[in-house]
């Protein structure tokens, strides 16, 4: 890499996101994304403000670090997806006090984020750049492998089990997988169960994470959280309209659109994909049968 990769920071791979996430929309629909940099707040990153006052902020800490490789830039990507998601679906609209209401709003934070991810670094014009100037590979299995490497660098700043408010990172990288696999099969216009499985496997293996899979699959087991509720959450924030953000345009649909019908098909899907890639990783790390028949259980339920 040349001299001028040495000044690039997370804000600028900040920008470059928000940029063409707001060129995906038509012009006439005026989408903007609200965004404070370099805040004092505490969190690095975060969504502030209620309703149509919904902000995206980032702390100053966070914006001025450094991207020093491509691990790095992916790092920075996967930060300001999650919250570009919560954006687009509206979630400081919705309003709980349940511990689970929010860990399902987190989870499809993680789920349509690791979409939006996608979009980027496949359409984006300025992601897309960077990933040239990072030496991205190319490659769907390469780019799954590098994203593996950044979220274990994302676990070790970040997610440490602590809060209520999240699904336990474990968790959280099968709601990535669940969103990388979506991406993939309609870019390739085939719905394949045993790509999912093979993308969460991979995303592990390539990350080297197995002292972390071991410890969390002993101590902070996936959750049993009603994953029905996505759609219970999000088709009132429709609000009668087409869509919760309204002006994406047609050839990104099938990948970010916010529509959600009251048709629970979508979720039987998405949960089937989750206890699919939980039995995998039950049965090559050699947990507790009980767990296992759990989540066998679960996927009979499903019919």
């Amino acid at each position: 890499m040349g001299n001028d990769m040495a000044n690039y920071f997370y804000e600028d791979v900040f920008k470059s996101a928000i940029h063409d996430l707001e060129s995906f929309y038509k012009e006439e629909y005026a989408f903007r994304v609200k965004v404070n940099y370099s805040d004092n707040y505490w969190q690095h990153a975060s969504i502030v403000g209620r309703n149509e006052n919904s902000t995206i902020r980032f702390s100053s800490d966070c914006c001025s670090q450094r991207i020093n490789d491509s691990r790095d830039l992916f790092v920075a990507l996967l930060i300001v997806c999650h919250e570009l998601a919560h954006f687009l679906n509206h979630h400081n609209y919705f309003i709980s006090s349940e511990d689970e209401d929010n860990r399902i709003i987190e989870a499809w934070a993680d789920n349509f984020g690791s979409k939006i991810f996608m979009v980027l670094i496949t359409f984006g014009e300025k992601t897309s750049d960077l990933c040239k100037k990072f030496e991205v590979p190319e490659h769907a299995g390469d780019r799954v492998n590098l994203i593996g490497d950044a979220f274990k660098k994302l676990c070790n700043m970040f997610y440490r089990n602590e809060s209520k408010k999240y699904h336990y990172r474990i968790e959280r990288m099968m709601h990535i997988c669940a969103g990388i696999s979506s991406f993939l099969q309609f870019y390739w216009g085939r719905l394949d169960i045993q790509l999912t499985v093979d993308i969460y496997l991979r995303l592990y293996e390539s990350s080297g994470m197995y002292d972390i899979i071991e410890t969390d699959l002993e101590f902070f087991p996936p959750s049993n959280d009603n994953f029905d509720k996505i759609i219970d959450i999000h088709f009132p924030l429709q609000n009668n309209q087409p869509a919760i953000t309204l002006g994406l345009k047609k050839q990104y649909r099938k990948y970010i659109d916010t529509a959600f019908l009251k048709d629970l098909s979508m979720i039987k899907d998405y949960r089937r994909v989750f206890y699919q890639t939980a039995i995998a990783q039950a049965e090559k790390y050699e947990v507790s049968e009980n767990l296992k028949e759990f989540f066998e259980d679960k996927l009979k339920e499903l019919g």
